[in-house]
């Protein structure tokens, strides 16, 4: 989520849910987890008082900017093992196991 937050800051929970492919539910349990480690503030929406937007803190964006470049390497690593037809049957795959990991 924090990857995702350096794309899209500002973003709802229902965003960011769609985004990652969780339910609402998941990430609002990650963003406060995030939140209590203080990698994320949550604002209220101007334009919607229900609803809270999510930024990261400069603690999170830290985070996020150190551990992208790393796990981009590692990522485009494995799809390099692996012949072009298997690397959506892998991505299946590593969906699956978050699936379940959830």
């Amino acid at each position: 989520m924090l990857f995702d937050l350096l794309d899209h800051e500002g973003s709802n929970v229902k965003d960011i849910a769609a985004r990652v492919q969780l339910d609402s539910s998941a990430v609002t349990g990650v963003i406060d987890r995030l939140y209590k480690e203080e990698l994320v503030k949550r604002e209220e929406d101007p334009t919607d008082r229900r609803s809270l937007n999510i930024f990261l803190t400069p603690k999170g964006r830290k985070l996020a900017e150190d551990l992208f470049p790393t796990g981009r390497e590692f990522n485009l690593y494995l799809r390099s093992l692996l012949e072009a037809d298997k690397v959506e049957e892998f991505e299946e795959s590593l969906k699956a196991i978050d699936d379940k990991v959830q």
